[in-house]
């Protein structure tokens, strides 16, 4: 931190870093800065999902206080495309977590076909916030996020 408070940009690397929860994809990389998402069923009925491995680094506390949500992005668009929400078992350190995206993958489809401009990237954001206020933060104070 500076003299007058101001954070330097590596106060961001090291919350990162020191975060309570990893999550890390279950299925490997399309090649390295691309996401594998599973897609199965019919044009008709499709059913899309993304799954990760979530390691907890407590030690004597489980995740109980945390609320967690995803939210979908993009390089052409200011605000999400879609969010949701997802639960997690507070009480096991390591967990297969799976995210449902199917009206996601539609609502892009639909992206793509009106707007047919090459170089479109999309980004899954995973956010864990405080349930309620702590002694050090108050309710939803943003603890963990990971893109």
């Amino acid at each position: 931190f500076s003299p007058d408070r101001e954070p330097h940009p590596a106060v961001a690397e090291v919350k990162f870093l020191q975060q309570p929860v990893v999550f890390e994809p279950m299925e490997p990389y399309l090649n390295s800065t691309h996401l594998r998402i599973t897609v199965s069923g019919t044009k008709e009925r499709c059913h899309a999902s993304v799954r990760f491995n979530m390691t907890s680094r407590y030690s004597f506390r489980d995740l109980s206080h945390l609320t967690w949500s995803w939210s979908i992005t993009g390089n052409r668009a200011e605000s999400p495309i879609r969010r949701g929400t997802f639960e997690l078992s507070s009480a096991e350190q390591e967990q297969e977590v799976t995210i449902e995206l199917d009206k996601v993958l539609s609502r892009l489809i639909q992206l793509e076909k009106s707007r047919p401009i090459g170089g479109n990237s999309y980004f899954l954001n995973l956010r864990g916030r405080l349930k309620a206020g702590e002694s050090w933060a108050d309710a939803g104070h943003l603890l963990v996020s990971q893109q």
